[in-house]
């Protein structure tokens, strides 16, 4: 079919072009080169370290042909895999990626088996080679990505998970580094979301290396930067985007070498500090999720290994606030008692400390209301003494009130009455920033604990019965909380009582009069009736109305002659005679979604009503709707149970003045603000800068009129003026 090709010299590329078009028309050519393949191989074999580039061109050819020849490639990729496993670390750096390279290629292709290929990538990340080492992560990644694309592979995650869980372990650093990467990926990529993952990685937080320590602990901390090797395609992508395309031709095409190489960094320099404030654009908004934390098998036995490793370490400064972030985040989720580790912070809480607000958002993170309150008091009242006095300045006045605010929310028992009312008294201090902190932890304990507070400090219908709970104080719940509210629902039928008062005295008047006038009588009371139905029945709303049908057939009395006030009582009645059947369709049915979404409205109601009542003014008043809203802040408030599982951000405790805007500043935010918006200009120029057609008098001005009319149009006109002269010299 084709010609020979034993006289002739065929380009590999050439060759394998033709091959893939007409596999079994070069077939004879196909095991000329093979055979060429062995026999290089042997005498490479005899000295691997040799670099040899007709070898690695070989390679290359017949892996890319390989899937038009599989019977004759079965042993190409044992040679290969095998001469990986025994020669890698003195094989050609450039001969080596070639092998790899082809490897990936036939895997690809779907001619080897991952479990069989893996294991082999995962034993080359001990090679001193940092782009072998990066193309091999990459293909890692997208191999077990898109193994478990339409469904998961079990048996090679959990054979991949066993070899990797081996290799966390190990004394070498390179590969257990690597290794902790793939398993951070997948668990990011939500492909390994198991605990047996989560556990891996806490076990690695204890290796000798502190690089995979800090890795570990950056996992455990939210941060998807495991590896600051590796960059995904999308990221470099959209860096590049950043630079125009004059820039990149610069950098590449003009200039002699050396100032080539200056405007590449350059280039990247700028790439790189564009990409970091993109991130930190979309960090502002980002929620850290804590499942990971969730997830451990034993996390007080994890916090204390951890603390003892805090104590007894010598690393950076850095990697100790990722040990105390961790650690008070562990204790946090899972409401640890790790007692020694407060007092170990309290030695870092001074205003000279280096990223004290790190240290300050960990004790934060580290309370909640199982720790003992005594335990908590003297950090307490070191923060008040280095922090909130006199002396100190007012960013750390500022620091130290939002602190303590923030551990009274988790744990309220730590404050005492003296204390609150000493630190009550900054809120007329003369630095803003200073007195709206303590106005923030005055409002907290009016909710909290009003009786805490100074009689001025309270405010204007405080709860006084409301108190901050003992420790280890717990109400078990026996029910749905409000359930009663639900049962009652005297929100629609109590709300309305007003409305329907005024209802019914002029649904009574009319009556009275179309009753005089003869028939249309009954018409009427037929179509109030109807309507006076309809309101029942949607005017209750949820499930409350469907419990509390009238029927109409079953009553005793006539319906028909009824208000809509008399059916509800009427229905009200029915309820109370049937009062046990009710309350336990309530207390063993299942509540629907709408039920509790009416629960918590009703709740908020209450809540509002209460607090309008202690106010002294009315349902009716313009405040009910502030009230709501409120109303359902305090419901949150109250629920403390879940703020030890927030995240508290450092940045969320500085304080950052702002000074008074120069002349020449506010010049420039006014004429930024004026930015698209049209021009300050008078009516008559923009008339004439107008774009539209012409106007009336423009038009009467140019229209053709007879000379007769022309004449009559000036007399008038000089008429008119001279009759206001006259009436000028009058």
């Amino acid at each position: 079919m084709a010609a020979s090709l034993h006289t002739k010299v065929w380009e590999l590329d050439q060759l394998r072009n033709l091959i893939k078009r007409d596999p079994g028309g070069y077939l004879t050519e196909f095991r000329l080169q093979y055979s060429h393949y062995e026999a290089t191989r042997d005498i490479f074999m005899m000295q691997p370290s040799k670099n040899s580039k007709e070898f690695g061109d070989l390679i290359m050819f017949i892996a890319q042909v390989s899937h038009c020849y599989p019977k004759e490639c079965t042993e190409f990729r044992k040679e290969l895999m095998q001469m990986l496993d025994k020669h890698a670390t003195v094989l050609d750096a450039m001969l080596r990626r070639s092998l790899v390279q082809a490897l990936i290629l036939i895997r690809n292709r779907g001619l080897v088996e991952a479990r069989e290929i893996l294991p082999l990538f995962f034993k080359l990340f001990r090679c001193q080679d940092k782009l072998l080492r990066k193309q091999i992560f990459q293909h890692i990644v997208a191999d077990l990505q898109r193994s478990n694309a339409k469904h998961r592979d079990d048996k090679l995650n959990r054979k991949i998970q066993n070899f990797l869980y081996s290799i966390v372990n190990e004394d070498n650093e390179i590969s257990a580094k690597k290794s902790l990467c793939v398993l951070t990926q997948m668990y990011h990529k939500r492909i390994w979301s198991d605990a047996n993952t989560v556990n891996v990685v806490a076990n690695a937080v204890f290796h000798k290396s502190s690089r995979i320590t800090v890795a570990a602990l950056k996992f455990f901390m939210g941060h998807d930067d495991v590896d600051s090797d590796v960059d995904s395609d999308e990221e470099e992508e959209a860096s590049m985007e950043l630079a125009t395309r004059e820039d990149i031709y610069k950098a590449f095409k003009k200039g002699t070498k050396a100032s080539k190489r200056k405007k590449q960094l350059k280039l990247k320099r700028a790439q790189m500090a564009m990409k970091k404030l993109q991130k930190t654009h979309q960090d502002k908004g980002k929620t850290y999720s804590f499942t990971a934390i969730q997830l451990l098998h034993d996390p007080q036995g994890f916090g204390e290994r951890l603390f003892s490793k805090l104590n007894k370490t010598n690393e950076r400064w850095e990697t100790k606030l990722l040990m105390m972030n961790v650690i008070s985040r562990v204790i946090g989720v899972h409401q640890l008692l790790i007692l020694n580790y407060y007092s170990f912070l309290q030695k870092y809480l001074q205003p000279h400390q280096k990223e004290v607000t790190q240290v300050l958002s960990a004790l934060i993170q580290a309370t909640h209301n199982l720790v003992p309150d005594d335990v908590l008091a003297p950090v307490t009242r070191q923060v008040c003494n280095y922090f909130i006095n006199d002396k100190s300045r007012p960013e750390a006045m500022v620091v130290g009130l939002k602190t303590v605010r923030e551990m009274c929310v988790r744990q309220p028992l730590i404050m005492s009455p003296d204390l609150l009312q000493d630190l009550a008294q900054y809120k007329k201090f003369k630095e803003k920033g200073v007195s709206m902190a303590a106005r923030s932890l005055i409002g907290l304990f009016r909710i909290l604990s009003p009786g805490m507070l100074h009689k001025k400090d309270r405010g204007k219908g405080s709860d006084m019965d409301a108190g901050v709970e003992a420790y280890g104080e717990f109400k078990a719940a026996s029910g749905v909380e409000g359930i009663e509210l639900l049962r009652n629902a005297p929100s629609d039928s109590e709300d309305s009582d007003s409305d329907m008062d005024s209802m019914d005295g002029d649904s009574g008047d009319e009556g009275e009069g179309l009753g005089a006038g003869g028939d249309s009588a009954p018409a009427s009371d037929e179509e109030g009736n109807e309507n006076e139905e309809e309101d029942l029945s949607e005017g209750e709303g949820g499930s409350v109305a469907k419990r509390a049908k009238v029927d109409s057939s079953s009553s005793d009395g006539p319906v028909e002659g009824m208000s809509l006030r008399q059916l509800k009582k009427l229905a009200k009645s029915k309820g109370a005679e049937n009062g046990e059947a009710n309350e336990d369709d309530w207390d063993h049915g299942i509540l629907q979604q709408e039920d509790f979404e009416r629960l918590k409205e009703l709740k908020q109601k209450a809540l509002a009503k209460k607090i309008m009542e202690k106010f002294g003014l009315s349902k009716n008043s313009v405040a009910f709707e502030y009230s709501l809203e409120e109303a359902e802040k305090l419901l949150d408030s109250r629920q403390r149970q879940v703020i030890s599982d927030r995240k508290m951000a450092a940045d969320d405790l500085e304080y950052t003045k702002q000074y008074r805007k120069t002349k020449e500043e506010r010049l420039k935010s006014v004429l930024a603000g004026r930015e698209g918006r049209e021009g300050y200009t008078s009516a008559a120029s923009r008339r004439k800068s107008k774009s539209g057609g012409l106007s009336n008098r423009e038009k009467r001005k140019k229209k053709f009129m007879p000379l007769a009319a022309r004449v009559s149009q000036a007399k008038s006109r000089v008429k008119n003026r001279r009759g206001k002269g006259r009436k000028r010299n009058k």
